[in-house]
């Protein structure tokens, strides 16, 4: 089945012809995302609604549709895929960073939500990785983003399964990775059992 995600309708779309085929998915993963290279005042605002379509809203909408299906047999394993600029505002890719910081923050919340009913939210934060991302970011050659050393797809692909079969809301693939987020996620831990305390957790 295959699905244009920078359109609204599509995730809906993508349940009913499951439902038509009569398969339940236990497994969500939430991959597909992009960039788009350029100063925000430059850049094209039509593509960039289509990227936040496909990086947050369709996102947020599979997710939904499929948690309802999740609920009813108490069981299930959803994977978003966010990424280590989660953690800070990167310009010349500032919708796209703040879109990761958006699936990394509700990852981590609906995870506390989730506990207790057999399903489990993980978010995959990966470094640089060899795909054609920055080609499809219209990244320059030359920039320091498209020539920076990259991580094997297969390897982190590998990290987040292992992740999502242990039920982990959040991994970092490659030591460095794990390094750099360890700290913000500290933080973010104590802010959200504070937050679920007050909510009334």
């Amino acid at each position: 089945m295959v699905k244009d995600l920078s359109k609204p309708e599509a995730p809906q779309e993508l349940l009913a012809e499951l439902e038509k085929e009569h398969i339940d998915a236990d497994v969500l993963v939430n991959n597909a995302g992009y960039d788009i290279y350029g100063n925000f005042s430059e850049t094209n605002l039509h593509e960039e609604l289509e990227m936040l379509q496909v990086n947050i809203t369709s996102l947020t909408c599979l997710t939904k549709l499929f948690l309802m299906k999740m609920l009813k047999s108490n069981s299930g394993k959803i994977l978003n895929v966010s990424s280590m600029v989660a953690f800070i505002p990167v310009p010349k890719s500032s919708l796209y960073a703040a879109s990761k910081s958006f699936v990394l923050s509700f990852s981590e919340a609906l995870a506390t939500e989730l506990r207790g009913t057999g399903i489990t939210i993980t978010c995959l934060c990966p470094g640089v990785v060899q795909t054609k991302f920055y080609e499809r970011g219209n990244f320059p050659p030359q920039s320091k983003a498209a020539k920076m050393r990259k991580m094997d797809a297969a390897k982190v692909a590998k990290s987040g399964f292992n992740a999502l079969k242990k039920g982990k809301t959040f991994v970092a693939p490659g030591l460095t990775n794990a390094i750099f987020g360890f700290s913000p996620r500290l933080s973010r831990s104590v802010a959200r059992y504070m937050f679920s305390k007050v909510m009334g957790e």
